[in-house]
């Protein structure tokens, strides 16, 4: 998973502990453009941002980035610091997104952990509409694991089977051929 952050932030020791403990990719944006492109790739990605960043051209990237695919949004700072004439609308534009974790320091290793694990687990979630639609679509792959022991010689016997579910595209995971038996 990727973690967005500014180039200002991307030194900070408290971003560099939570992408090393969550297995996190940092990569860095230079304001709304190269926001917008990173927010457009093909995996889960959480976007850190300060209060300041969050102007009209970053607003606008991540409500056409929430439109194509989801991504968990962590603020850093509270919603006073939001300052200006048009602060209403960007918290009326900010709780619109899905996924957004406020912080109010980025110093705050264990802050910015849970903010990070809560937007991660938030994309984890599967509605009941798309399961039902990768149903529809053929895009559910159910894989079992067995556990075998041996019985008696060469003779082996499953004692149980562990099941891993898949939806292919609500993750973005290559689409894998349908298992049958």
């Amino acid at each position: 998973m990727l973690l967005l952050v500014s180039r200002s932030n991307r030194q900070s020791a408290s971003v560099a502990q939570v992408a090393r403990e969550l297995n996190l990719i940092v990569q860095t944006h230079a304001g709304a453009a190269s926001l917008l492109e990173n927010l457009a790739a093909k995996t889960r990605r959480l976007a850190c941002l300060t209060v300041d960043e969050l102007d009209g051209a970053c607003m606008e990237a991540l409500a056409k980035a929430g439109n194509e695919s989801p991504f968990g949004l962590i603020v850093c700072g509270t919603r006073d610091d939001l300052a200006g004439d048009d602060c209403r609308t960007r918290l009326a534009e900010i709780d619109h997104l899905e996924n957004v974790t406020w912080v109010e320091r980025w110093d705050d290793v264990d802050e910015l952990r849970h903010a990070a694990r809560v937007c991660w687990q938030r994309m984890l979630r599967v509605t009941h509409a798309e399961l039902r639609d990768a149903i529809a679509n053929d895009e559910l792959v159910i894989q079992y694991q067995p556990k075998v022991e041996r019985y008696r010689g060469t003779e082996w016997r499953t004692r149980e089977a562990t099941r891993s579910t898949v939806c292919s595209d609500l993750w973005s995971f290559s689409p894998r051929p349908r298992l049958s038996g």
